[in-house]
């Protein structure tokens, strides 16, 4: 794989007719050998590569929503807090207002 969270999915070589013209890159090159070795892998476990991006989707999503839920539920205990420490403030306010100096 190429770059940080990059993937390609490159058609089988033996299924692609190549244009005589057209010569693969270093990078493509090492990308179809990736991917060939990886389907192999895939086939030996019986592990179907739509499946599993379909679930890696899938897992995405939800950790996305995940993420979404954990920043609601943290901006609410903020909220809360500032509403504790505030109502701490207005105690402690009325408290010295009352003092003898």
């Amino acid at each position: 794989m190429i770059g940080v969270g990059a993937l390609k999915i490159v058609p089988n070589a033996a299924m692609v007719v190549a244009d005589e013209r057209s010569h693969p890159s270093a990078q493509e090159a090492v990308l179809t050998a990736e991917n060939d070795s990886l389907r192999l892998l895939l086939e030996q476990a019986g592990i179907d590569a739509k499946t599993l991006l379909a679930q890696a989707g899938i897992d995405a999503k939800e950790r996305e929503a995940a993420d979404k839920l954990q920043k609601l539920i943290l901006g609410e205990l903020h909220h809360r807090v500032k509403n504790t420490l505030a109502t701490v403030n207005a105690i402690a306010s009325q408290s010295f207002r009352a003092a003898p100096l």
